[in-house]
Parts: structure tokens; C-alpha cells; sequence
């Protein structure tokens, strides 16, 4: 009886998650990022860096440049 007991005190200390505090992880991020986009502007990687880059400015508060660089040469 004494280890059926036992084992569901165990099972009910690792059933309730200890509290952890979140990281703040603003104060480790650059003042200004820049997310290099290696195709045209107007394009969907071009439109997919441009929503990250509104998401992180607006959740973190930095700065969000998209610099997108074409290939000089088709291929």
C-alpha cells in the first residue's frame, strides 16, 4: 500500500509544472535587423519577409530593414 501511495505522489509532483519565468528576449536583440531576400522585390519570399519583418518590429520593437538582392545574371 505504502509504494502504491507512493507512486501517486510522484505521478501528482511531476503532473504540476514548476513556474517558470519567461525569458525577456528584447533586451538580446540588435537595435536593427536586416533580412537579406536573395530574389526580386514583389515576390512571395520577398511579401513572406516583409510579414516577419512587421512581426518582429511590432513584438519586439526593432528596427526591420528587407533588402532584396536579385541574381545579376538569370539562370
Amino acid at each position: 500500500m505504502r509504494v502504491l501511495v507512493a507512486i501517486v505522489v510522484a505521478l501528482i509532483a511531476f503532473a504540476i509544472p514548476a513556474a517558470a519565468p519567461a525569458q525577456d528576449l528584447s533586451k538580446d536583440l540588435p537595435k536593427s535587423i536586416k533580412i537579406i531576400v536573395p530574389f526580386p522585390a514583389g515576390g512571395t519570399t520577398d511579401i513572406l519577409a516583409r510579414f516577419v519583418a512587421q512581426a518582429l518590429e511590432k513584438t519586439h520593437g526593432v528596427t526591420v530593414v528587407v533588402d532584396n538582392r536579385a541574381p545579376a545574371h538569370p539562370v
